[in-house]
Parts: structure tokens; C-alpha cells; sequence
């Protein structure tokens, strides 16, 4: 145990490392720091996937029950515990600043790979994706992402997302009802209100005010659901749950934070009011 602490602590030093490096605009350092992490990473069999396991590194637990539960996995999950996906993530973002795209997506996969249910991977993706123009390809997986994504401002990426690609396709409507949406989720995001406003001022006499109907409409014509995905918040439901009848308070209290912050529902903020007064879990 403490040897896997250690390991763990040595990728933290170098992810540390590199957003500072980021933060001085210096991601040519960053990239050659990461890049020697990811060496080692790779030159170790500890970390190689086997005949009947396949190793990955879950960056929350709720993303290792979503994967299960998702997921066709065939072999024996092994988590490594360590920020392996966040060193392939973070060195995806240093080689797009250096507009090595190619390499960057090489990386980015690879940070899907480690951490398949982990919605930032995506959005580093498809930023590529904008990047190259692949516009059909964005939204795509911007719809695929949808299945597992449990943070609110991620949900509210996701919204921004489909109105960035409605406002190319000039459908303004739909453009308009999925940033309504987005800012039900984050109602403070900056681009989120930018976006808004541009749509209000530039639709035209057609734009309609959204309302849930509509963006139901949408959502069935066009593949992504109307809020969280139904998936994922039975599966927050079911394992806080679970947990209650356990009673695990940890458990409890982790799968109804999530839950709560997804729907709000007051019967859950019950459940979690009930429990001890430690600090909400905050996932960001």
C-alpha cells in the first residue's frame, strides 16, 4: 500500500508540474515532462493489459460503475488507483496548444482508453475534432458522451456543445433551447450566457423562447436526452440505494450527492440530511 502511494504521489508531482507549466504558458516543458511520464508508464508490465484483465485508472468510483455497468467488458477490470488517464489528458492539452494534432489525438485516445467514462477525455477529443473540422464526428461523440456523464457542469459542456453544432447547421431553435438548458445546469457559465445572447440577438423573428417540450422534441429527434441521462441517474439512485440499506453512510452519501445534483429531488436532499453533518462530497 504504501508503495502504490508513492507511485500515485510521483504522477500527482508531475501533473502538479505541468499545470504549472501550463499556467506560464510554457506547454513545450509540459509536453517533455509528461512525455517522460508516459515512457515509463508504458515500459512497465504493471500497467499492460492482460490475456484475461485489462487495466485502467478510474478517476472517480461512480466512472468504474459506470463503465460496468455500460460497458461489453469481457475480462477482469483492474484499476490502478494512480492518475494515469489525467497524465495522457494533460499531455493531449499541451501538444494542442503546440498544434501537434496528430499526436494530441494519439494521447487523447489513449486517455479514453485508461479512463472510458471520464467526460473530460471527450471534450479534449472533441475539441480535436473542431479543430480538424469534423463537425458530424463532434456530434456524434458529443451524443455518446451524454450516457456517461454525472456532473453537472458537465452536462452543461454537453448542452453548449450541441448549440455550438446547431448554430453552424443554422438551426437557431434547437441552438437556442440546448443553451437554455446548458445554464440550467451551470447558470453562471460565461460562454454558456455569451452564447445566449448571441442566438437572442442574431436568430431573428423565428427564434422561439424554448420550452421543455420543445427541447424534448429535439432530443428525441435528434438522439440526446432532455437533462441527465436516465441511465445514469438510475444508477445513482440504485447504488445510493443499495448503500442506505447497507448501512454504509459513506456509500450513501457519495451516490445521493451525485443524484441530488442531478435532479434536485428534495426526497433525496432528505436522505443526505439525515446523514452525518460532515461536508457534501463537491465533484467538479
Amino acid at each position: 500500500m504504501e508503495q502504490e502511494t508513492r507511485k500515485e504521489r510521483k504522477l500527482l508531482n508531475v501533473l502538479e508540474k505541468a499545470h504549472g507549466m501550463m499556467r506560464r504558458d510554457h506547454p513545450d516543458q509540459a509536453a517533455e515532462e509528461l512525455k517522460k511520464a508516459i515512457d515509463r508508464i508504458e515500459a512497465l508490465e504493471e500497467y499492460q493489459d492482460g490475456e484475461t484483465w485489462e487495466m485502467h485508472s478510474f478517476v472517480e468510483p461512480f466512472e468504474d460503475v459506470l463503465y460496468h455497468e455500460l460497458f461489453p467488458v469481457s475480462k477482469d477490470v483492474k484499476n490502478t488507483y494512480e492518475p494515469v488517464s489525467e497524465v495522457y489528458l494533460q499531455y493531449a492539452s499541451a501538444l494542442f496548444e503546440l498544434e501537434r494534432y496528430e499526436e494530441a489525438e494519439a494521447a487523447v485516445k489513449q486517455a479514453i482508453r485508461w479512463a472510458p467514462t471520464h467526460a473530460k477525455n471527450y471534450f479534449e477529443y472533441m475539441e480535436l475534432l473542431k479543430q480538424k473540422g469534423d463537425l458530424e464526428e463532434f456530434f456524434q461523440i458529443n451524443l455518446e458522451t451524454f450516457h456517461f456523464t454525472y456532473i453537472p457542469q458537465d452536462i452543461a459542456r454537453l448542452y453548449r456543445n450541441l448549440g455550438y453544432y446547431f448554430l453552424e447547421k443554422g438551426r437557431y431553435n434547437e441552438a437556442l433551447a440546448c443553451i437554455t438548458m446548458s445554464l440550467n445546469f451551470d447558470s453562471e457559465n460565461k460562454q454558456g450566457k455569451q452564447l445566449l445572447y448571441f442566438i437572442q440577438e442574431t436568430g431573428g423573428r423565428d427564434v422561439k423562447e424554448p420550452t421543455f417540450e420543445a427541447l424534448q422534441q429535439y432530443g428525441e429527434k435528434y438522439g440526446f436526452p432532455a437533462g441527465a441521462a436516465p441511465e445514469v441517474v438510475s444508477l445513482a439512485y440504485g447504488y445510493g440505494q443499495f448503500y442506505e440499506e447497507q448501512g454504509n453512510r459513506e456509500g450513501q452519501q457519495y451516490f445521493y450527492t451525485i443524484l441530488y445534483n442531478l435532479t434536485g429531488d428534495e426526497e433525496v436532499k432528505d436522505k443526505l440530511d439525515k446523514l452525518d453533518n460532515s461536508p457534501r462530497i463537491i465533484l467538479s
